[in-house]
């Protein structure tokens, strides 16, 4: 077990502790509902959005008004992995954009 300071409690599988201290900005949605399930700390320091805002939003929340119906159909067909999904803008909670290239896989979350 690795003694870090703010990892959640019950999370200190290697999948877990990899997806914490990613220094790259990750989250995990549902499918189906594109609910926001679980952010890591890169999410949090990169779009300014603390664990609670996140995790009452919706995936297209998070992006430009332009690209949100695109992200619904986009999100629809991935099935396993996808390298890029696409180029999106991104909205941090100061309302600045962030352009990324962006993917997708299907994963487990508990």
């Amino acid at each position: 077990m690795i003694d870090e300071p703010g990892l959640r409690p019950g999370t200190e599988t290697p999948f877990h502790i990899l997806f914490d201290l990613s220094p790259a900005p990750m989250f995990i949605y549902v499918r189906g509902t594109l609910e926001i399930v679980a952010i890591n700390r890169a999410f949090t320091e990169w779009y300014g959005y603390d664990e609670t805002t996140a995790l009452s939003m919706r995936l297209p929340d998070l992006l430009h008004e332009s690209d949100r119906e695109r992200v619904i159909r986009t999100a629809a067909s991935v099935h396993g992995y996808s390298r890029i999904s696409g180029t999106w803008i991104f909205l941090r909670k100061d309302g600045s954009h962030a352009v990324t290239q962006s993917g997708s896989q299907d994963i487990r979350h508990a």
